[in-house]
């Protein structure tokens, strides 16, 4: 009894999607940016998330930079502590 009421709902669902997606207009494709736009448009909306974050005299290229040099500070760091703890390791 609960199988057949499964597919029931199994049905309804599909047919639901399947009307929705029959039914509903398509999109028109969105135009291809060029890189150097995509890389700007990709800088304003972060300006715009730090305008938000009420951080406005932080720039985004700042931000970008600070953020890869932390993480290839931490990542280092990171690398060090393993060799250590290794080191220490076959050094018992």
């Amino acid at each position: 009894m609960i199988g057949l009421l499964a597919a029931a709902a199994l049905l309804g669902l599909s047919l639901w999607l399947l009307a929705d997606w029959w039914l509903v207009p398509s999109r028109p494709p969105r135009p291809i940016r060029p890189a150097s736009n995509l890389v700007s448009y990709r800088l304003d909306a972060l300006g715009q998330v730090l305008v938000e974050a009420e951080l406005e005299h932080w720039r985004p290229g700042v931000v970008v930079i600070s953020s890869c040099a932390l993480g290839q500070h931490l990542s280092a760091c990171w690398q060090r502590a393993g060799r250590l703890h290794s080191s220490r390791r076959c050094a018992a």
